[in-house]
């Protein structure tokens, strides 16, 4: 005989279980539990997909960048360099990674092998007593410069030059501050001379027009230059000698040879002449070729120029 369950009243519902446990509290929003979760999120899909485009067609235009020949051509050379010959290349290798020896081995190879040598061994003289040599071979050096073989200061690499001015993070080598100092050293004292050179000349013109203007045509500061009206011409030269040939040969000795004081000065180095003309025309015309200007006085330049010096100006 079957039993029959009880009735249930509107009164009494079910017990389901879920009033005895007690309810779940929510996370309080000020909580870290949200930041540790953020956490785990990668920084690739935090991007937008435009950043992701942009970058993979970076990627794809860098991969796809055609070398120069230049380039292709060195690293064909670098690549060919370090490459030793006794060893086989990867088209000789097959799979099961064993070699025939008439494959690997040259006529040169295997006639140094009946000659001693060993694998691996150092080649030539054992002049240490543990006989302990280099077992590399002697690396080829392109050289690209007009120096002479035996040259040890090489210049430095254009290259290399924007590293050693700049200074970076990474410490220099002894060699790349030698390097750096007598690059910085031979580009000063060359910009040096070709400034003094310019000042000289500029100075030389400035002193000799000024003497000119005083009456003065010889100064053994300057060569005296005749105007070029008084030059002759080679008309007038080649009609002289068709009209008398037994003219003697023109006379190309220059009697400033001879002048003591001139060749003095000219033993003197640049820098020691050009003192002496700004000295000279600040003393006897009042100019000043830094402020490029002729005072009327001694005084007045005295009171106008800020000095002798270019740094004073």
């Amino acid at each position: 005989m079957q039993s029959v369950p009880p009735c249930r009243s509107k009164d009494n519902p079910p017990n389901t279980g879920k009033h005895s446990e007690p309810e779940e509290e929510e996370d309080d929003f000020m909580s870290d539990k949200f930041l540790k979760e953020m956490t785990g999120i990668t920084s690739e899909k935090s991007r937008t997909y435009s950043e992701r485009r942009k970058r993979k067609m970076l990627e794809v235009s860098t991969s796809q960048q055609k070398r120069s020949r230049a380039q292709r051509e060195m690293e064909a050379r670098e690549e060919g360099l370090s490459r030793s010959l006794m060893q086989p290349s990867e088209a000789q290798v097959p799979q099961d990674g064993r070699v025939a020896e008439e494959a690997t081995h040259t006529k040169a190879y295997r006639m140094m092998l009946k000659m001693g040598f060993q694998p691996g061994s150092a080649l030539g003289a054992r002049s240490s007593s543990d006989g302990a040599g280099s077992n590399e071979p002697i690396t080829i050096v392109h050289k690209a410069d007009r120096a002479g073989i035996g040259v040890t200061t090489r210049p430095v690499s254009a290259a290399k030059l924007p590293r050693l001015l700049r200074g970076s993070g990474t410490a220099l080598t002894q060699d790349e501050v030698a390097q750096r100092d007598a690059f910085l050293t031979a580009s000063r004292a060359r910009f040096d001379g070709r400034k003094v050179d310019a000042l000289l000349g500029r100075a030389a013109r400035t002193g000799q027009d000024l003497d000119r203007r005083r009456g003065l045509d010889s100064n053994f500061f300057w060569s005296p230059i005749p105007p070029p009206d008084q030059l002759p011409s080679l008309s007038t030269l080649e009609n002289l000698v068709a009209q008398e040939p037994d003219l003697h040969p023109l006379d190309l000795h220059n009697p400033l040879d001879d002048d003591e004081d001139h060749q003095n000065w000219l033993a003197l180095d640049p820098s020691t002449r050009l003192s002496c003309i700004l000295a000279y025309l600040r003393e006897e015309y009042f100019y000043c070729i830094w402020c490029g200007c002729q005072y009327q006085s001694s005084e007045e330049l005295a009171n106008e120029c800020p000095g002798e010096e270019e740094d004073d100006h």
